[in-house]
């Protein structure tokens, strides 16, 4: 459980899902277990279901940022013309037919 808590706290969501998966089942098996009283079971249960599906939704919404940041960084580059967005490797402005300049990053 401990490798596991290490993969979670890195974000992996296929570790969440584990730990999902982990929790409902030591749950279901104290349930049925009869070591403690079934209500609290499923309080402590839905109590930390609850934690791990939101850290589940974020780190979903942080790999849809993150794929939309790769997207935009391609572009990069306006027209000097038009000022239209010119994405990278593009050799003539598509608005206005203007030669691209390649500027060398620092």
């Amino acid at each position: 459980m401990l490798i596991l808590t290490f993969f979670v706290y890195g974000g992996q969501k296929w570790a969440m899902i584990a730990t999902m998966i982990y929790w409902t089942f030591s749950k279901g098996i104290q349930l049925f277990d009869s070591s403690g009283s079934p209500l609290v079971i499923i309080i402590w249960w839905t109590a930390f279901m609850g934690v791990f599906w939101r850290a589940y939704q974020v780190e979903q919404a942080r790999s849809t940022v993150s794929q939309e940041k790769k997207k935009e960084s391609g572009i990069s580059l306006y027209c000097s013309n038009c000022g239209v967005k010119i994405k990278n490797g593009i050799n003539f402005c598509a608005q206005c037919g203007e030669k691209i300049k390649k500027h060398k990053k620092k």
